[in-house]
């Protein structure tokens, strides 16, 4: 079996609304592999859609997760144990330091479930 990935919120975000800004390395990637969406990436467009910051994302989020599914791409939801192994995670995993609190909810579902995709031109 090969490797899993998990798409950052901005692979996710680009995937929808233009593909063409996703690096030819992150595309072959996902057009070869099982790609999973962390319900936390979903959270954090929902939160950007409402404050504004995303207006070239018009899709309701139900509508973006039934476009994800018929676009391949899986669901990972977000458990406690995700929450708990928050403790564990290395800031290696992610230079998680300066990110947003969605990448940091990010960091323990990747490392126990998948490796990280991130990456665009």
């Amino acid at each position: 079996m090969g490797k899993f990935y998990l798409a950052d919120t901005q692979i996710v975000i680009l995937s929808i609304i233009s593909p063409s800004k996703i690096s030819s390395s992150v595309q072959a990637i996902l057009q070869s592999n099982p790609i999973w969406v962390s319900e936390i990436s979903l959270f954090e467009i929902a939160i950007k859609q409402k404050i504004g910051r995303l207006p070239e994302l018009s899709l309701s989020i139900n509508d973006l997760v039934m476009q994800l599914l018929t676009d391949g791409f899986r669901l990972l939801p977000i458990e406690r144990k995700h929450i708990s192994a928050y403790h564990h995670i290395r800031k290696a995993l992610g230079a998680l330091t300066a990110e947003s609190p969605a990448h940091h909810a990010l960091a323990p579902s990747a490392s126990m479930n998948v490796c990280g995709l991130r990456g665009h031109k």
